[in-house]
């Protein structure tokens, strides 16, 4: 039960009292409109003499036809907004990364990419407004990264076609072009949130040089080693780095030319040892990829899978619930081999092996999962009859085995390893 007690001194200012509160409140009719009540506040707060100067206010306002409840709202959402785009003028880059990775899916790896090569190369930069960061910042950002890299590097005898520092402060300034473009088109009070992409200045000063592609590859006497290094890492008396693990993980890829991540997650689910294929579901092109288990795939596949109980083929040492990383297959198996590849140049070794021995580009594509060009290349299937006459001719050509008679070369393929070795092969 309310009553409202009038206001001896102003005409329309009343103090309505409830059963657990009082507040001030002016009730009057706007000009040519409906009655409306403006609640001041509080009885206990405002003072008679406050709340009188408060109402003549509010009372002047309705004799002009204005209704304060409108006005006061109009205020706080003016006042909202404003926060708003405060806020998201502010809008710092570790921020932006995370909504930018945020708005579509991706895959682990991709995400990892992006988050380490950012928070390796704009450390400093994670806390400020990307609106801040101006095109003389990257000028100066691009040429600390390669000056960077450049003085952190070992020496080695590795060739390298690109000069060092370059991919890294080109893949940093790819990803954060990247954030700043999907935001390029967010507008903050009427105004666009960045102006320009300060990244683009790159481009406009003709910075970044062309990148040369790797064309690295196992030669065939590189092969021969490392197929050597495969046959005999499981005997007793190896005293190598490579462990029996490694040979078939580094086999394996080579042998089917699917990515390291592709091998790495792939389960005995999506082996068939009756239909003899295997099939990798998460690929970076997200089409399903399977492939024939012709020759030696087939022999590494079910030897692995005798003495494995895990769900993955290659399972992580600590959980076998898990797919093991294998970061460190490629320093064990090139440190024996006194060779540094890695598992692109796999790839890129399965593709050149299988044009040596005849195949043409688009059999090979199909291989290796690459996406189809045109569109009669979108009508022809891959089959897996079409994946077994690939994989076999780079099969025979990894493990034929050559002996000089005379100065002829002589050729066995489909080499018959006893099942029960543990060799890799």
């Amino acid at each position: 039960m309310q009553t409202w007690e009038a206001d001896s001194k102003v005409s329309g200012l009343y103090r309505r009292v409830g059963s657990t509160k009082s507040v001030w409140a002016v009730k009057a009719r706007i000009k040519g409109g409906k009655p409306v009540t403006v609640t001041l506040g509080s009885t206990e707060l405002i003072k008679a003499v406050d709340a009188r100067k408060l109402a003549l206010e509010k009372l002047s306002l309705i004799a002009q036809g204005l209704n304060p409840n409108e006005l006061d709202r109009d205020v706080r959402e003016r006042k909202r907004l404003a926060a708003e785009n405060e806020a998201a003028r502010g809008l710092t880059l570790r921020t932006a990364l995370s909504e930018y990775l945020s708005l579509k899916e991706r895959k682990p790896a991709t995400i990892k990419s992006y988050q380490q090569t950012i928070e390796r190369n704009f450390q400093d930069w994670l806390d400020k407004p990307i609106r801040t960061i101006t095109r003389e910042d990257v000028l100066k950002r691009f040429q600390a990264i390669k000056s960077r890299v450049v003085s952190g590097k070992r020496s080695s005898s590795i060739q390298f076609v690109n000069p060092p520092g370059e991919g890294e402060a080109q893949r940093a300034f790819r990803y954060l072009g990247a954030v700043c473009n999907s935001f390029g088109n967010d507008v903050v009070g009427g105004a666009p949130l960045l102006a320009a992409n300060p990244v683009d200045v790159l481009k406009d000063k003709k910075v970044r040089r062309l990148l040369k592609p790797r064309t690295r590859y196992l030669t065939q006497s590189q092969r021969r080693d490392l197929v050597d290094i495969a046959s005999r890492c499981a005997h007793p008396e190896w005293t190598g780095a490579t462990k029996p693990e490694d040979a078939d993980y580094v086999l394996l890829m080579l042998m089917t030319g699917l990515r390291g991540e592709e091998l790495c997650t792939l389960q005995w689910a999506n082996v068939n040892f009756r239909d003899l294929t295997l099939k990798a579901v998460d690929t970076k092109n997200h089409n399903e990829h399977v492939l024939p288990l012709t020759g030696s795939i087939g022999k590494v596949l079910s030897r692995r899978k005798k003495s494995n109980k895990s769900p993955y083929v290659f399972p992580s040492p600590l959980n076998d619930q898990k797919p093991a990383s294998m970061s460190r297959v490629f320093d064990r198996v090139c440190s024996d081999m006194g060779v540094v590849f890695t598992s692109h140049d796999l790839r890129r070794t399965f593709a050149t092996v299988a044009s040596e021995m005849g195949l043409d580009v688009t059999k090979i594509g199909a291989a290796l999962n690459h996406a189809k060009k045109g569109v009669t290349g979108r009508y022809i299937q891959t089959t897996t009859i079409m994946m077994a006459e690939t994989l076999q001719a780079v099969q025979d050509a990894l493990f034929e085995t050559w002996e000089v008679e005379e100065g002829v070369h002589r050729r066995e393929t489909d080499v018959d390893v006893d099942p029960d070795w543990g060799g890799a092969l």
